[in-house]
């Protein structure tokens, strides 16, 4: 693979998938994040502390994604997805697009919308596609904006990609399969 057929890589999954399998030094910082927007703290309160893990590696994350590469491709492919595939992870292929969303409710005379918008979907050739659930961040640079932009221009944007991905469930009100994406390359 070349950097240029990178299109999202989840830095998350690939620092844990990278630590499982290579035994290097991972320098790690735990800072804790008060939260508090008001500067105000009250002593039996916590205000929406937490810690934070922050953690430097020798490697890029394209670097463990290149180290990782061929452990990856034994995921297996993903052939069938319906309501009965849940906690699943492997490889997709298919064809990437955005997809419009709209969640309606219908009464006798009336159609009110309750809930609309744009979300990255792969369809997977003889059964039902699968919608994505990503982060900005984790995009190549451009592919991120792709959501923001309302043209029907945008809409009609689709490659043909592999993706690994764990399917986490089925919505039944969209009826399709919902998938969070590890890595997307053009394939």
């Amino acid at each position: 693979m070349k950097c240029e057929d990178l299109i999202y890589l989840d830095s998350d999954y690939l620092s844990k998938k990278y630590e499982d399998e290579h035994d290097e030094l991972v320098l790690t910082q735990l800072v804790r994040d008060e939260g508090f927007q008001t500067g105000v703290k009250a002593f039996f309160a916590s205000g929406g502390a937490h810690t934070k893990e922050i953690k430097t590696y020798k490697v890029s994350v394209y670097g463990m994604y290149k180290k990782l590469e061929n452990n990856l491709a034994q995921y297996p492919k993903i052939q069938l997805v319906d309501e009965n595939v849940h906690n699943k992870t492997g490889w997709a292929i298919g064809r990437l697009f955005i997809s419009q969303q709209k969640i309606t409710r219908q009464t006798p005379g009336t159609s009110k919308v309750l809930e609309e918008g744009l979300a990255f979907q792969i369809e997977i050739e003889n059964t039902n596609d699968i919608i994505l659930v990503t982060k900005d961040e984790y995009f190549s640079s451009g592919y991120e904006n792709l959501l923001n932009m309302l043209s029907p221009v945008y809409l009609s944007f689709d490659s043909k990609v592999k993706c690994l991905l764990k399917v986490i469930g089925w919505n039944e009100v969209i009826k399709m399969a919902v998938g969070v994406p590890y890595v997307i390359i053009y394939g």
